[in-house]
């Protein structure tokens, strides 16, 4: 999906088409939500543009967005019957900070550590099999001791965790 492509920033103008030749924009509508943390998800629709879909995000619609990663389903809603519903693509996608108006002062560790959490956090929850992240790596279930691992040591890193502090002993 054109999202996970895409420059989110807060207070701009979020702009995309979305070409899915099975849901053509004259049958389906396309629709994207978007969940941050344990806020309630936010659905943006999108509008038809021939057979295509078209999602525009007004940057006074997204101000109000908090900066991070957040986990994003796409799906299509059949236009004769809106009960039929087809998941077509989730995922993880981070909405930065529009660094002229805010400015996050968190150091690199940190900020790792709370995208390691959140990936983390939707894996465990088995509400998707496979997480597409924004730069194309795929995550699965069997990926969380790999990632917990990661946790570990960025939190060290960040100052959040004791590191294990090695001696090297000789004898004599």
């Amino acid at each position: 999906m054109q999202i996970t492509k895409e420059k989110l920033v807060i207070g701009t103008r979020w702009n995309w088409i979305e070409s899915i030749a099975s849901y053509s924009a004259a049958l389906y509508t396309l629709k994207l939500d978007l969940k941050f943390e344990t806020n309630l998800s936010k659905t943006i629709t999108s509008t038809a543009d021939s057979t295509n879909h078209e999602f525009t995000i007004e940057a006074d619609d997204n101000k109000a967005y908090s900066a991070g990663w957040y986990v994003y389903h796409f799906y299509a809603v059949d236009e004769s019957d809106a009960t039929n519903i087809i998941s077509i693509e989730s995922g993880v996608v981070s909405i930065d900070p529009n660094v002229t108006k805010v400015d996050d002062a968190r150091s690199h560790a940190l900020k790792m550590v709370k995208k390691i959490e959140t990936v983390l956090l939707t894996v465990a929850s088995q509400e998707y099999d496979l997480l597409v992240m924004d730069d194309g790596k795929q995550i699965s279930l069997k990926d969380s001791k790999r990632l917990r691992s990661e946790l570990k040591y960025w939190q060290t890193e960040a100052g959040l965790r004791k590191g294990i502090k090695r001696r090297r002993i000789q004898f004599v």
